[in-house]
């Protein structure tokens, strides 16, 4: 569908995944785990999403005044 090459997607699925078998073996069974895995691809991960907000050392800070 994407039409490209044999050799672009084995590129590809090698750097993304470790590979097409482990795409297939470990992502595909796990819709979580591809889902953060093409949310990292696409940058899309934002410090609100990773850690609720804020970062964890600083649940343990004081409110500056």
């Amino acid at each position: 569908m994407a039409e490209v090459s044999p050799s672009t997607t084995s590129t590809f699925f090698n750097k993304e995944f470790d590979g097409h078998t482990k795409y297939k073996n470990v992502y595909c069974s796990n819709h979580s785990r591809l889902a953060a895995a093409l949310k990292k691809m696409n940058d899309e991960y934002s410090v609100d999403m990773l850690f609720g907000g804020s970062l964890p050392e600083e649940d343990d800070r004081d409110d500056e005044d």
